[in-house]
């Protein structure tokens, strides 16, 4: 189970996770049987922050990302984390997100699916819009064609998230794309939901030159996460407010 620890305890950490995403997708589908394979090595490391993959060789990889075609552990990790220096990255601006949040708590499904879909046209490694996008395919009755490689993508960006540290220091913060990344993970992947959050505060390190989101938190009855506090590296939004802002 996940819990605070010494950082060579951080692979079987990152074991345990990676089990609990495999019973959370269970949960998620009444079918499993196309469960992804997880490659070794990501159960075994964090990856380097950023991975020096831009141009149109990031291109080639998001538009095979978009294809549905079946990638790397690694070139998962690259599609997410290098968006943010995509042109269609707009922070946790994301497309269609207030509409997609009221349609869903009105139980309007087929508007559900129809802007996430467009959504995710413009933003496409939104785990958030992933995960409502294929549930309500699901609860509309589409077949596992449509709603299969939605939820494979959604699992593996939350694997992305995942290697990317273990949330329990700044230096080894969770690294996201947008605020809706940080709740959909903790919610969807560690099984924290908003009951267990009791409060949250955005800090800036001078030294590290990078924004944070630190949750303080009640561990779940699940015992999936057992720190008292959780660190998000939500610099990527802040970089582009300030961008569009001009600060």
């Amino acid at each position: 189970m996940l819990t605070p620890s010494s950082g060579n305890n951080t692979p079987r950490m990152k074991k345990a996770a990676i089990l609990v995403l495999l019973l959370v997708q269970a949960a998620f589908s009444a079918t499993a049987q196309d469960t992804p394979s997880y490659a070794a090595d990501t159960l075994n490391r964090v990856l380097e922050p950023h991975m020096a993959i831009t141009g149109e060789q990031y291109d080639s990889l998001l538009t095979r990302f978009i294809d549905n075609e079946v990638l790397t552990g690694d070139e998962y990790y690259a599609v997410y984390h290098g968006f943010s220096k995509h042109e269609g990255y707009t922070g946790s601006f994301i497309p269609g997100i207030i509409e997609i949040h009221e349609e869903q708590s009105n139980g309007n499904f087929e508007n559900v699916y129809l802007i996430g879909t467009g959504s995710l046209k413009e933003y496409p490694v939104s785990p958030y819009m992933l995960y409502y996008t294929t549930d309500a395919a699901y609860r509309l009755g589409y077949d596992e064609e449509v709603y299969g490689p939605l939820r494979r993508k959604c699992f593996e960006l939350w694997k992305a998230i995942l290697a990317s540290g273990d949330g329990l220091s700044k230096e080894s913060a969770f690294r996201v794309l947008s605020v809706q990344d940080e709740y959909n993970f903790m919610s969807g992947a560690l099984l924290i939901g908003a009951q267990n959050i009791k409060a949250r505060e955005t800090v800036y390190d001078e030294g590290l030159e990078r924004y944070y989101d630190y949750f303080e938190i009640m561990p779940g009855e699940t015992g999936l996460y057992h720190s008292t506090h959780i660190y998000f590296d939500i610099t990527p939004s802040f970089e582009y407010m300030r961008k569009v802002t001009g600060d």
